[in-house]
């Protein structure tokens, strides 16, 4: 009877020495999936995390560099299309400042243009010669009070 009980705990002692065996096995398993993991994998994955973000960082002073190129580029083409528009207005002020404005006064079924200019030439006398001086009055035209009151201004001029 006695040497049934112990055969009995001697079985449940070899099982649960068993059951150790297994677990002490598993358990090494374990530790060195954990030691892959900690030495290994995310040491690897860390590496990785750390390239990839030195990357974006690069890429993202390029592109800041690349805008800072492109401002500069607009600013430059804005100043340019800003110089070319003020070109433009000087040299469309100075065509019409060049530009003559004709007007005509009937003078004994005759017109004669009239024209605000800069220029010094003077209105032709009615035989075609031009006059030297347009505050003296030629003897050959008839003096008639439109063509007196132009002749005294000095912006208009006779042509």
């Amino acid at each position: 009877e006695k040497f049934s009980e112990y055969l009995q705990s001697l079985i449940k002692v070899a099982s649960l020495q068993t059951s150790f065996l297994a677990m002490d096995e598993a358990l090494k398993i374990t530790n060195r999936r954990v030691n892959a993991l900690e030495n290994v994998t995310i040491p690897k994955i860390v590496n990785t995390i750390n390239d990839i973000n030195r990357e974006l960082d690069e890429l993202e002073r390029e592109d800041f560099t690349r805008l800072k190129v492109v401002k500069r580029k607009k600013e430059e083409a804005l100043k340019l299309e800003e110089k070319l528009k003020a070109a433009e207005k000087q040299a469309k002020l100075l065509e019409q400042s060049l530009e003559v404005k004709v007007s005509t006064i009937s003078i004994n079924d005759n017109a004669i243009p009239v024209a605000a200019s800069d220029s010094t030439t003077t209105a032709p006398k009615k035989d075609g010669k031009k006059k030297k001086n347009k505050n003296k009055k030629s003897e050959d035209s008839a003096p008639v009070s439109a063509l007196a009151e132009f002749e005294e201004d000095e912006d208009v001029v006779f042509r």
